[in-house]
């Protein structure tokens, strides 16, 4: 979809997330059935495979992080069942040197009626 201006001038399409389902099929030239076996295999040549790159291998200290992220619910809350009530009742949480926040979005995920932030002092961390 182009899209004009309030002086009829045309402005660049609208972003894939927002066009219709049949404008995104017109500007990419494939109808409700996919392409013809001929043209995929002719984007095939010119574009490659549709995959994402594999993610890096992580090392020793990326498996430690797995680790304690999964041991942060399974064993951990259940060792202080109080805390665990209040996190189901709905509690703030603060975690200050969040780095990621990957504890606070597991904790977020699992008890959605607490809220949680986390602060750090390095913005590329957040």
């Amino acid at each position: 979809m182009i899209s004009t201006t309030p002086h009829g001038a045309e402005t660049s399409p609208a972003p894939w997330h927002a066009q219709e389902p049949a404008q995104a099929m017109e500007r990419l030239g494939v109808g409700p059935k996919g392409l013809p076996g001929v043209e995929a295999a002719a984007r095939l040549r010119r574009h490659g495979p549709n995959r994402l790159p594999a993610p890096p291998k992580s090392g020793l200290l990326g498996r430690l992080k797995r680790q304690f992220e999964n041991l942060l619910i399974q064993e951990w809350l259940p060792a202080m069942p109080d805390v665990r009530k209040k996190l189901e009742a709905g509690a703030d949480v603060a975690d200050v040197g969040c780095g990621r926040g990957r504890a606070l979005i597991k904790l977020a995920r699992t008890f959605p009626n607490s809220r949680f932030r986390g602060f750090d002092i390095i913005d590329a961390q957040l």
